[in-house]
Formats: C-alpha cells, structure tokens, sequence
C-alpha cells in the first residue's frame, strides 16, 4: 500500500509530499492541485508497466466487436 506520494516537477508542483491514508480522499478548493496530483500518480503507474503497455493491451480495430 502506499502511503507517501512525493511528487517534483509536474505542473503546478515544484516539490510536494502528500501523506496517504486508508481510503484517500483528495478535498480541496479549485486549482489547489486535485487533479494534478491525481495525473501524477496515474502516470507513474503508466510507468511502472513499461514502454508500449498501453498500446499492447488495445485490440486493433479489426479484431474489436462491437
């Protein structure tokens, strides 16, 4: 479980640490960095799959049913 998210560089942080507890809840008032520090965990998980994961686990259209 994770329970630190430190995020440098990315948008509107230069440096931030945010403690995660169980369940996380991000509350906070417009432009504060919500979304941001969602982004930013979401593409470190993108990261941590590898290069081409994401475009590996899309079937091509042809093989898709509708």
């Amino acid at each position: 479980m994770l329970t630190k998210l430190t995020i440098k560089n990315f948008k509107r942080f230069d440096e931030v640490e945010i403690e995660l507890g169980n369940p996380v809840v991000f509350i906070g008032p417009n432009n504060s960095g919500k979304t941001s520090a969602l982004q930013a965990l979401a593409l470190w998980e993108v990261g941590l799959r590898g290069p081409g994961s994401e475009r590996a686990s899309r079937k091509p259209k042809s093989q898709r049913h509708t």
